[in-house]
């Protein structure tokens, strides 16, 4: 019964550490992989605030004087965002999954 319950306690221990070693591996990988992605994650950012803030002035124009020019442009700049967000997606994809999944359940 002792010798049992011995190699249990083995059993357990090796399994926790080789899954505590597995995490911290796994960790470090995304968090080096999240690093080298940040500058251009901020700077694509930046660009969707800047394009959002345009964006915002052309709805308050286009509610003033709506021609097909106006209109145009404002689609166009929706279009410019959401290519950027694509863009984020695409060239950001462990910042992308931080903030889809890892940050929800944070919150």
């Amino acid at each position: 019964m002792k010798n049992k319950v011995i190699r249990l306690l083995k059993i357990t221990s090796i399994s926790a550490l080789i899954g505590i070693g597995v995490s911290y591996v796994l960790t470090s990988y995304v968090h080096s992989k999240m690093n080298e992605e940040l500058p251009n994650f901020i700077r694509i950012t930046d660009d969707i605030k800047v394009l959002n803030d345009v964006h915002s002035l052309c709805a308050g124009l286009l509610s003033v004087n709506p021609t097909t020019e106006n209109v145009e442009s404002c689609t166009q700049l929706y279009v410019n965002i959401d290519l950027k967000v694509k863009q984020i997606k695409e060239e950001c994809p462990h910042i992308s999954l931080y903030n889809k999944y890892i940050q929800k359940i944070e919150y």
